[in-house]
């Protein structure tokens, strides 16, 4: 019989063609949902491109945490329903202190501590200052205008709308900086506040950082 008969004969049996099980050429996908459009851009820097790792960043239908909650869950569930979504694949929300409550913000720590794969990036008082880190490692900053003021001494042209371009061993730099002060990720938004305080300037976006350049290049 020959090979065709035989595919014929076993897509009858079986009630169509044969299926495949669904493959990705990826190794490792950060899905990572963001307050604004600094935080986007970040990760979309060439230094975490590439077709080994698939790093995404999507803005929030809304900067407040419940909205980006929801965007994560409806980003997640849409991923799951196409199949398209594998054990281990990690969900990060990317947000800064500013105006939001402190039960809102403990929301996306609870949200973050159900599940192994997912993390917060919590910067206070905002995501500027991680990108200074990259810069210098500046210690006594507390408000915005004091983080801003301090970047645009490295950075004179940065705007709200930059698009970063720092390279592999500048983001390993801020790394090691922000590591001095955060070593590990805060279970909620109590301990972030009681280990390492809300009164000068932190982030754990570094947390998310390092997993990312782990998956592309190795410890």
């Amino acid at each position: 019989m020959s090979d065709k008969r035989v595919r014929s004969s076993r897509e009858k049996k079986f009630g169509g063609k044969n299926k495949r099980a669904k493959t990705r050429p990826v190794k490792d996908v950060f899905l990572i949902v963001t307050e604004g459009t600094t935080e986007k851009h970040y990760f979309e820097m060439a230094c975490f491109r590439d077709k080994s790792v698939k790093v995404e960043a999507r803005r929030g239908v809304h900067p407040h945490p419940p909205a980006l909650l929801k965007t994560a869950d409806d980003w997640l569930a849409t991923l799951k329903r196409e199949g398209d979504l594998r054990s281990g694949d990690q969900a990060w929300v990317v947000l800064d202190e500013d105006d939001a409550t402190d039960q809102q913000l403990q929301s996306v720590f609870e949200w973050a501590a159900e599940r192994k794969d997912r993390g917060v990036g919590f910067s206070v008082p905002q995501f500027e200052y991680w990108l200074l880190l990259h810069f210098a490692d500046v210690k006594g900053a507390s408000s915005q205008k004091e983080v801003l003021d301090s970047l645009m001494q490295h950075w004179p042209a940065y705007t709200k709308t930059a698009h970063p371009n720092f390279t592999v061993e500048d983001v390993r730099q801020a790394i090691v900086r922000a590591r001095g002060k955060v070593s590990e990720q805060p279970d909620s938004l109590d301990d972030f506040s009681e280990h390492i305080g809300r009164h000068t300037a932190s982030t754990t976006v570094h947390l998310l950082a390092e997993r990312i350049l782990t998956s592309l290049y190795g410890a």
